[in-house]
């Protein structure tokens, strides 16, 4: 019994230790002008998002497309015409008419920069996917990027298989030797 509630324990603690980031790595991350990818899905993120850290580098481009042109938008739709719950970078903050909008700073293709938001945002029940692209021109710019996308006081909701693997480890802490 002593040995199960320890094991629980040290679940919870971990658990509760790692849930005020989630990180997304971008590792030769290239998309077209205007274009977003989907990285998280609605219900796939949990908590308030209080902030962001950025530290990205961009290896590659072409027609003007520079660091700050990475957009992370917030929203139910990739789409640049609706506006969102949060954008961060692109071309023209204000193109997807977010509700709050944020942007990044370019060093010699590099930017970084730790957000903290005005107003956070509770991701319970609002139908909200995370989509990260490339916020400026057309189909005939390019962007690369590699770096870091950190979002703070959420957390990454575990995958019915990770699920699976918790219980069984409980399980198996119960069996008598």
């Amino acid at each position: 019994m002593y040995r199960v509630l320890l094991a629980a324990s040290a679940v919870a603690v971990a658990a509760s230790a790692a849930s005020a980031d989630v990180v997304f790595t971008l590792n030769n991350f290239r998309i077209e002008g205007s274009e977003l990818t989907q990285f998280a899905a609605e219900g796939d993120l949990s908590g308030v998002l209080t902030g962001a850290t950025i530290d990205i580098v961009m290896t590659a481009w072409t027609n003007y497309t520079y660091a700050d042109d990475l957009c992370i938008y917030l929203a139910e739709g990739p789409t640049f015409t609706q506006g969102g719950a949060l954008q961060i970078g692109g071309f023209n903050s204000n193109s997807m008419d977010a509700e709050e909008s944020y942007t990044l700073p370019t060093q010699n293709q590099r930017t970084q920069r730790t957000l903290r938001f005005i107003d956070p945002i509770d991701l319970t029940g609002k139908g909200l996917h995370l989509w990260i692209g490339n916020g400026f021109g057309g189909s005939t710019t390019t962007g690369t990027w590699n770096g870091t996308i950190t979002l703070h006081g959420v957390t990454g909701i575990p995958a019915p298989g990770a699920l699976a693997l918790l219980g069984l480890a409980g399980l198996t802490g119960r069996r008598r030797r």
